[in-house]
């Protein structure tokens, strides 16, 4: 599943960059997500957990940064994890661009969920809503 938001930052371009390359520090601006530890210079593992409905998944896995590039602001992470129940297996690129703004920066970003097994079933519905 593809997914596209974009949203305005009163910071300068250079802040909003500085800070989208903490992962960490945006891991912990999305409700659920947690980064338990930092396994290389840009691998991180973690933990993500999503609620909707009557309906919890609690994925562990790992992230990584597999693409910077500070001249275009663009920085490129690839997610992938398992329901720690063993009902399914995320996988997640998150594709973001910070481009300046009148009002500071817009924050471009592309996401590409792939959801396999009970996981896929329990969130096909919850996932496009």
């Amino acid at each position: 599943m593809q997914m596209t938001n974009q949203f305005e930052v009163a910071q300068s371009p250079d802040k909003v960059w500085e800070f989208f390359n903490d992962v960490p520090r945006v891991a912990s601006c999305l409700p659920g997500a947690d980064i338990s530890d930092q396994v290389g210079e840009d691998q991180y593992e973690g933990t993500v957990a999503i609620k909707a409905g009557p309906v919890k998944l609690d994925f562990a896995g790992e992230a990584t940064i597999v693409e910077r590039d500070a001249a275009n602001r663009r920085i490129v992470v690839d997610a992938n994890g398992a329901d720690v129940k063993g009902r399914g297996q995320a996988a997640l690129k998150v594709d973001a661009v910070i481009s300046p703004s009148a009002g500071g920066s817009t924050v471009h970003v592309d996401q590409e969920l792939h959801l396999s097994g009970a996981a896929a079933q329990y969130g096909r519905g919850l996932v496009q809503d």
